[in-house]
């Protein structure tokens, strides 16, 4: 007698081997023995990776090392990608490569290639500075898609200070009467101070031409101080000190300068006021003049933090609050001065990047990680602020960290140990200290003996965090901490991958009959492959794999055409016309012959054969009637207003469909010659074929296309437990799993059986598709008879060969165990 179990989750992810005799982990009811080209999705179940889109090939050599990825985030609508190269950043937007001239877009770069893995950043706004211990801090700037710039950061005030000032003396009469007028010595400065508030360092000191004193009692001496406004930036106003007076006498040599006054003018009266020596005038100071550059930026606190260079590992500086290039201070020093510390440790704690957190800075080093704060927390919990005078560094971890830059999750921070294991690290109320958990431990030898060279965050919509493996080898990390939820996953393709970066990006949604956007976390990788007989560099995007879901509420179903299940690919292009679409009757029903209408001339007698696309619905137009309508016989249902007895169809807006002609041949594809690619033509899979001449022969005429590599998707279970039951463990017994009910969603082409070489394919029929239509996605319970053998594993091999998606929620097995 069979028993069925079921394994409701991968939450887990992939399983260390080291670990497949812990049935008694929660996580173990829950993990996979393999994962390859598929990844958890947080909620639970494993879904096949999406294939990635062919952008541009690297102008870099495949025989160099790599060129290296980075994010350029504005906002939503202005988001770009940087190839940065040996001398060179390339642009990419949207899923394309920006061009000037027909030709690739350019910025002059002064980077080596073997320096890149070292170059962080951080960006405010539309400046992004970069640092490295061997260069300068650069700024890149951009004011348009082929308008940027980038320039070595000068560390000074922007606000000039004021010139030739000069100090005139004004007697009084009780001064002139009483002999007051004897060789005493006034000496100012000026600072000037911008619209942001910023002030320049002093002007040239400049003291009275002659001796006198305005210390009178009545009023009438003073002493008239001007100066020249400088050049550039205009101020708004002007701080005026002086050094202390001594009756008859100057001010010694190093006496410090007070604030007397401001004013809005070029010209200030002294009637003797008395200098405050608490507000000084800055002095400029730049820490980075002699080539002692440092290693890594970010902001925090309206400050531009900079820490790890060569000469002063553990020493860290802040500019001046609001200006980001100002590292001058006074003496004595003011709140919003810069500041300049160091980590006091036992050890050398060089330190490898920043992370902002709401409770402070979180300094990651060699050797631990340190906040950075401006003391205990002031009303409301809110931070003090940090000031040279209250800023403390305090440890929290003692694991050290690699060059490899956090990413923060919500609120908690993801870090690379320095032998390449993953650690998160958050905030422990209960010890008011940041604390941290090894994410590896299940999934350790997917780490041993490797390291993470880069990585980049997709929060949307998966949750994925994507590893880049110092061998070329892609680990995906699924991590929603408030669930539990941490999982790995390893990923492939035929080549390397080398850099990664994630930014958000819109797309347009039409599965409710009008256009809509969408933002998404846009995933690019760098990808070395061997292409026309020489290495290469390729530049591609992961597709959007939630496009192939539908839309419930109106009963569109999820859509086969829109997968994109290949690597290094294109597709055939979908030509979207001027109009809004309007079905007429019948277009819900497959097989009708239906007229459609636009509201725009769109159509022409040419159009006949062509294939309209809207929502999931399809139809080939049969006769041309004029420019607004056509007939045409319907392939696959366009959905109906909901709730509406007399079905009629959803209108399309612009946009939201599409008119293509069908092709038997896709050219294009002259970067994958001589290449074997699999192809998935208007839902159907095509056998593969190798590429010749730039294209690809379709075994039947066809409007939507995608071409691309081949990769397969496996997903293995672990070890079948059932727990101790009376007969004790079934851990060791021979046991046969007669059959297996895998419970899917959007799914299609799924193999199972108790090993890779004994799968068997789902046997997947639905009457009511028209001939030669693609089969639907599946969202259900598929069940599958397997090979009737006995092992002592009890071991599941689900597969995905074709280049079509599949999402496994659970899975049944009916299992018979031989031993008692």
């Amino acid at each position: 007698m069979s028993v069925n179990l079921i394994q409701p989750s991968f939450a887990a992810g992939e399983i260390s081997p080291s670990v497949f005799a812990r049935v008694d982990l929660a996580k173990y009811k829950v993990g996979a023995a393999a994962m390859r080209n598929t990844f958890v999705d947080y909620r639970g179940g494993a879904a096949t990776r999406p294939g990635t889109r062919y952008i541009a090939t690297s102008a870099t050599s495949g025989t160099s090392a790599p060129p290296r990825l980075i994010p350029f985030q504005f906002s939503t609508l202005q988001s770009y990608v940087l190839e940065f190269g040996s001398g060179y950043i390339a642009v990419y937007k949207q899923g394309a490569q920006v061009l000037s001239g027909g030709s690739p877009y350019t910025i002059s770069s002064p980077y080596a290639l073997a320096d890149l893995p070292l170059l962080k950043f951080t960006q405010s706004a539309d400046t992004l500075t970069l640092t490295h211990p061997s260069y300068a801090p650069q700024q890149l700037k951009r004011t348009s898609d082929t308008s940027w710039t980038l320039t070595t950061v000068t560390y000074a005030a922007v606000q000039q200070p004021p010139t030739s000032g000069s100090a005139s003396p004004t007697h009084g009469s009780e001064s002139a009467a009483s002999g007051d007028a004897t060789a005493s010595s006034y000496t100012y400065v000026v600072t000037a101070v911008s619209a942001s508030g910023e002030e320049s360092v002093p002007s040239a000191s400049f003291s009275n031409a002659t001796g006198s004193r305005i210390m009178s009692t009545d009023g009438n001496a003073y002493m008239t101080v001007t100066w020249t406004a400088p050049s550039g930036t205009t101020p708004t106003s002007y701080n005026v000190y002086r050094q202390q007076e001594t009756p008859n006498a100057g001010a010694p040599a190093d006496s410090i300068f007070g604030l007397i006054g401001s004013c809005t003018g070029t010209t200030y009266v002294d009637r003797n006021g008395q200098p405050d020596f608490s507000s000084a005038p800055p002095t400029h100071y730049n820490p980075f003049a002699s080539s002692n550059y440092p290693g890594c930026t970010t902001y925090y606190g309206q400050r531009q933090w900079f820490g790890g260079s060569a000469a002063d590992p553990e020493t860290f500086w802040a500019t001046k609050v609001g200006a980001f290039t100002n590292m001058d201070a006074a003496y004595p020093t003011q709140p919003s001065d810069a500041i300049t510390d160091t980590l006091a440790s036992t050890q050398v704690n060089a330190i490898k990047s920043f992370t902002p957190m709401p409770s402070g800075l979180i300094a990651f080093s060699s050797n631990g990680a340190w906040l950075i704060s401006g003391g205990s927390p002031g009303f409301g919990g809110v931070p003090a602020a940090v000031t040279p005078s209250t800023i403390t560094a305090q440890p929290q971890a003692f694991n050290g960290a690699s060059d490899l830059p956090p990413i923060t999750a919500n609120f908690d921070v993801l870090y690379a140990n320095p032998y390449g294991y993953i650690r998160d690290l958050s905030y422990n109320f209960y010890v008011n200290i940041y604390t941290g958990t090894d994410m590896t431990v299940l999934s350790n030898h997917l780490f041993s003996g490797r390291t993470i060279r880069e990585w980049s965050y997709a929060e949307e919509p998966y949750k994925v965090v994507w590893c880049v493996r110092d061998d070329g080898i892609l680990l995906g990390f699924t991590y929603l901490k408030e669930q539990d939820v941490y999982a790995w996953s390893r990923h492939d393709t035929n080549g390397l991958f080398q850099s990664t970066c994630v930014v958000k990006e819109t797309v347009p949604t039409t599965s409710g009959g009008t256009v809509s956007t969408a933002v998404v976390y846009a995933t690019y990788f760098l990808v070395k492959r061997y292409l026309n007989g020489a290495w290469t560099y390729t530049v591609e995007r992961l597709a959007d794999r939630f496009l192939i879901e539908g839309n419930p509420a109106l009963g569109v179903p999820a859509n086969i055409e829109n997968a994109w299940c290949v690597d290094c690919g294109l597709s055939l292009s979908q030509p979207q016309p001027a109009a809004n679409l309007f079905p007429g009757t019948g277009a819900g029903t497959v097989g009708s012959s239906v007229t459609f209408y636009a509201d725009q001339a769109v159509f022409s007698s040419g159009n006949v054969g062509a294939v309209i696309r809207a929502f999931a619905g399809k139809a080939t137009i049969t006769s041309y009637t004029n420019t607004q309508h056509v007939v045409a016989t319907i392939t696959a249902a366009f959905p109906t207003l909901p709730n509406d007895p007399s079905a009629t169809p959803l209108p399309a807006a612009q946009g939201a469909w599409t008119m293509t002609t069908p092709v038997t041949t896709v050219s294009g594809l002259s970067y994958l010659n001589g290449k074997t690619v699999s192809i998935l033509a208007d839902g159907n899979v095509m056998a593969q074929q190798v590429v010749s001449g730039g294209a690809v022969t379709l075994q039947f005429a066809a409007s939507s296309v995608v071409v691309g590599l081949p990769f397969q998707c496996q997903l293995q279970t672990l070890y079948l437990d059932a727990g101790d039951g009376p007969q004790g463990t079934v851990q060791g017994k021979r046991k046969k799993i007669n059959a297996v009910t895998v419970r899917v969603r959007d799914t299609r082409g799924l193999k199972a059986g108790r090993t890779a070489q004994t799968v068997v394919p789902v046997k997947e029929w639905n009457s009511t598709i028209a001939l030669g239509g693609p089969l639907p996605l599946v969202t259900g319970d598929e069940r599958i008879v397997l090979d009737p053998k006995f092992d002592t594993g009890g071991q599941l091999w689900l597969q995905v060969d074709d280049p079509v998606p599949a999402t496994i929620l659970g899975v049944i097995p009916e299992i018979t165990v031989g031993d008692s």
